[in-house]
């Protein structure tokens, strides 16, 4: 019994997530827009727009807005492409949604490297993290994974599943997004 309890208080899913921590209430509302999809790969937009919204509400920093309000506003407004918003947009955007910032984000790359050994997946990724008082970009990053990325010796480490890998760039890239400031619980800035 003592080897359950411990278990349990130790955690068996590897590191807590601070979104256990936070409730909602304290966390600032961010949107995350629909990814653009910059490839081929037709379902690789919606693919990387799933990971990513659930990678950001696990990292507990934010409070996304569900995805089907965010398109319906983006529907609305008759815009198709987050790639290039004005201003206005931005602002309009988070008047509607009631969020501090937008995340907006593009699939450069899905689809396969060749190696000696046969095909392993790709993929790449652009993101942007706007503020909505003034549109301007807070933030930006772009990465690249191969599913060879972690490989060691004889194959060890080589990821071939093209969504496993496409989940681990989402888990870097949001680590990487910057926190709230203390002060923005709301669109405004004000708690």
């Amino acid at each position: 019994m003592a080897l359950v309890v411990a278990l349990a208080l130790a955690g068996c899913g590897g590191a807590p997530r601070p979104s256990a921590e936070l409730p909602a209430a304290g966390r600032p509302r961010i949107a995350l827009l629909p990814f653009d999809n910059l490839t081929t790969d037709g379902g690789a937009g919606e693919l990387m727009s799933l990971l990513f919204f659930t990678e950001v509400g696990a990292a507990g920093h934010y409070e996304p807005v569900e995805t089907g309000i965010v398109v319906a506003v983006l529907e609305s407004l008759g815009i198709r492409s987050a790639a290039a918003l004005t201003v206005d947009q931005i602002q309009t955007i988070g008047t509607r949604l009631d969020v501090s910032r937008l995340l907006v984000g593009s699939v450069l790359e899905s689809g396969t490297v060749r190696t000696a050994e046969g095909g392993l997946p790709a993929v790449g990724v652009t993101l942007k993290l706007l503020d909505v008082n003034d549109g301007r970009v807070v933030w930006t990053r772009m990465g690249f994974k191969t599913g060879e990325d972690k490989e060691t010796v004889f194959g060890w480490g080589r990821e071939r599943s093209a969504k496993q890998l496409a989940a681990n760039l989402a888990v870097e890239m949001v680590r990487a997004l910057p926190a709230p400031p203390a002060s923005s619980a709301t669109r405004g800035g004000t708690p």
